[in-house]
């Protein structure tokens, strides 16, 4: 496609541009909550985000977000994006006009002294063919509720995320873990898919923070996203999930203490993920073995 233009998303197009990906990622599936609302660090203005946008013959073609972040890792900070919502028209596809995007998209990257890309996807071959790495130790499991059974008491406490000091959140899982993903206030009103909020249980001690578990919801369901904090209180966190879903679903990495210990002690069904893809772009991050790195899912988009 020869008058193909391809450039950052401008504030006029932007209203368009979260109506075409609603559409694709949202509505046509039967989901709900736009992509504007669930990922307002990537569509809102001031987010820190970039939606790349094709443009052929003043009509929008096709798109790609990249979410500027910091990775703490052990004792150092690397500087990542990730890329996500890449969508083409459906009358449009097969032009190649995703590669043109993406080629702008790493043209930035190096611009910008990126250290690594990264994205999640099941059709790897499609961004093999950019340089793109797949390396997922990453793993998913499924468990069953029993909602019937009574509740684990009041020394865990759910709450909407929303309603939550999410600074103090943010120090005691920093405190808490060797490798993170550097979050701001914007960050935590995200709503991943395919959840419909998100909550959080807290597990209080004396008026401390003992441990938390960042849950996404959808009816009786629950996606467990993160569990952190002292492992003698996981077994309270836990019972707090059973208590009150139907079916959980676990995103986590065995490298976590959360894995370990949902492994051991809880009745958890783990199969590999296999989603994850790297870029890497600085000569340090060219020497990382991603495999150990792992993005939890409630940073992604």
């Amino acid at each position: 496609m020869t008058d193909l233009i391809v450039s950052p998303c401008n504030a006029n197009e932007m209203e368009e541009v979260v109506r075409l990906l609603d559409q694709e990622f949202i509505y046509s599936r039967s989901r709900d909550i736009s992509l504007a609302r669930r990922f307002p660090n990537v569509f809102e203005h001031g987010g820190g985000s970039i939606v790349f946008v094709a443009r052929s013959a003043g009509t929008i073609a096709g798109t790609i977000a990249v979410r500027r972040f910091t990775w703490h890792c052990q004792d150092r900070e690397w500087q990542g994006a990730m890329i996500g919502s890449v969508f083409t028209k459906p009358q449009m596809r097969h032009q190649g006009i995703a590669a043109r995007i993406m080629g702008e998209v790493k043209s930035y990257l190096s611009a910008e002294r990126v250290d690594f890309g990264v994205l999640w996807t099941t059709i790897p071959e499609l961004y093999a063919k950019s340089g793109w790495i797949p390396a997922d130790t990453a793993v998913f499991g499924t468990a069953q509720g029993r909602p019937s059974h009574k509740s684990a008491g009041s020394i865990v406490n759910r709450r909407p995320l929303a309603d939550v000091d999410t600074d103090a959140l943010d120090r005691f899982r920093r405190q808490s873990c060797l490798d993170y993903v550097m979050r701001r206030k914007v960050d935590y009103q995200a709503i991943p898919l395919p959840a419909s909020r998100v909550d959080v249980l807290l597990l209080e001690h004396d008026g401390g923070l003992q441990g938390y578990c960042l849950t996404g919801v959808a009816g009786s369901t629950a996606y467990v996203y993160e569990i952190v904090g002292d492992q003698q209180g996981f077994h309270l966190l836990w019972k707090s999930l059973v208590n009150d879903f139907d079916a959980i679903y676990i995103n986590a990495h065995p490298s976590t203490q959360a894995h370990g210990w949902l492994s051991a002690a809880a009745a958890v069904s783990w199969c590999a993920q296999k989603l994850a893809m790297w870029l890497p772009v600085s000569k340090e991050a060219a020497e990382v073995d991603f495999n150990r790195w792992y993005v939890p899912y409630f940073d992604r988009m």
